[in-house]
């Protein structure tokens, strides 16, 4: 797994920028606990395709319960991809509530969630 560390203000933000095999990183919750013990400054960054496709499907539970786990240990978590075209509009809702509490940030690009962590 490839990584990089972006620093701003003093904070640490780990990039994951690759996967063996290209694959997924969060697959369940538990995964999102071992993305947290990686980082140094409780910060992360990961693109849509590392995660499972079950997180935006939210009837799943999954993407509930890693939000819970980001605000218990108050992680925060920045999702990079393409969003503009999501047809749920339970998910379009999500999306803009997580963007506006910052904590865990859906943007298309890594400046993007960094620009909103550092406001």
């Amino acid at each position: 797994m490839k990584t990089t560390i972006h620093e701003y203000n003093g904070i640490q933000v780990t990039e994951f920028l690759s996967l063996p095999g290209g694959g997924v990183l969060i697959e369940e919750d538990d995964d999102f606990l071992d993305v947290m013990m990686i980082c140094p400054g409780k910060r992360a960054i990961l693109r849509r395709e590392q995660i499972s496709e079950d997180f935006f499907d939210l009837r799943t539970g999954l993407a509930g319960r890693i939000l819970q786990k980001a605000s218990i240990y108050r992680f925060y978590l920045g999702i990079v991809g393409d969003f503009d075209r999501i047809e749920s509009s339970s998910l379009r809702d999500f999306i803009y509530e997580s963007n506006r509490t910052g904590l865990v940030a859906f943007k298309k690009t890594v400046p993007e969630v960094l620009e909103l962590w550092n406001r």
